[in-house]
């Protein structure tokens, strides 16, 4: 019992630190967009309509997978643990 809690709050921890990056990210890509724009156009030579859709992208497979990995473990364990379905 002890160590399914231990590992929901493992997921759970893991979730916000995924989350409070993805915030972070977001804050420093409003504040420097165009240096990181232009910084990946020197490098690949890609365009700004590109560049907006492989970001957008990018977030949505790592928001993704914050969901299926850490989310939904740790709420399928906290029912799992609240319910009393334990043999």
């Amino acid at each position: 019992m002890n160590n399914l809690k231990l590992i929901r709050n493992l997921f759970f921890k893991g979730f916000l630190i995924g989350f409070l990056l993805l915030i972070l990210h977001h804050i420093i890509v409003y504040f420097n967009y165009d240096f990181i724009y232009n910084l990946h156009h020197s490098l690949y030579k890609i365009d700004k309509e590109d560049f907006s859709f492989l970001w957008v992208l990018l977030i949505g497979i790592y928001k993704l997978m914050l969901f299926f990995f850490f989310l939904i473990p740790t709420l399928v364990l906290t029912c799992y643990l609240k319910c009393g379905c334990k043999k």
